[in-house]
C-alpha cells in the first residue's frame, strides 16, 4: 500500500472511531451559595379595600339607574359630620373605576358638597381623618339596570 492508501484508510478509521464514541454531557458548572439567587416570592393580589359604613358619611343617591346617567355619570351629594369625633378637619377623596384615589375637597368635622357630573358607577368616596391618615366613613356608588 502506498503512503497515501495508507493515510486515507487510517482517517477512515479514526472518523469511524470518533463517530462511534458517545460523549456524556457536561457538568453544569456549580455557582457558590452567595451567587445562585433566591427564589423570587409570588406576589398575591391584594383583597379589595373595605368599605367603611358610617351613618355620619353619605353619598346622595348612593345608586342610580343607568338610564338615568348622563354618558354614564351623575352628580351627588356628600355629606358628613363627625364632629362628635377627635378629627378636626376631613378629607373627601374620590375613586373612579380605573383610577387612583385623589383628594377632591378639605373641610373641617362637619361639611356638604355637591359633585360635578364625574360620579359613575363604582366611583368610592371615603372620607379621611387628615390627622389620622385614616378612613372613617366609605361608600361606594352602585349603578342598577333599567327595565
Amino acid at each position: 500500500m502506498n503512503k497515501t492508501a495508507g493515510l486515507a484508510v487510517l482517517s477512515i478509521v479514526v472518523l469511524l472511531a470518533a463517530c462511534q464514541r458517545e460523549t456524556a454531557p457536561a457538568a453544569a458548572p456549580s455557582l457558590p451559595a452567595a451567587v445562585i439567587p433566591a427564589p423570587v416570592p409570588v406576589a398575591t393580589p391584594l383583597p379589595p379595600p373595605k368599605l367603611v359604613v358610617d351613618p355620619h358619611f353619605s353619598v346622595t343617591p348612593a345608586t342610580f339607574r343607568r338610564c338615568d346617567a348622563d354618558k354614564g355619570a351623575i352628580t351627588a351629594k356628600v355629606a358628613w359630620d363627625f364632629s362628635g369625633t377627635k378629627a378636626r378637619e376631613i378629607g373627601i377623596f374620590v375613586e373612579t373605576p380605573g383610577s387612583e384615589a385623589k383628594l377632591w375637597m378639605g373641610g373641617g368635622p362637619k361639611g356638604a358638597a355637591q359633585t360635578g357630573p364625574w360620579v359613575y358607577d363604582g366611583t368610592i368616596l371615603s372620607a379621611i381623618d387628615m390627622d389620622l391618615q385614616e378612613a372613617v366613613g366609605q361608600v361606594q356608588v352602585k349603578a342598577t339596570p333599567c327595565p
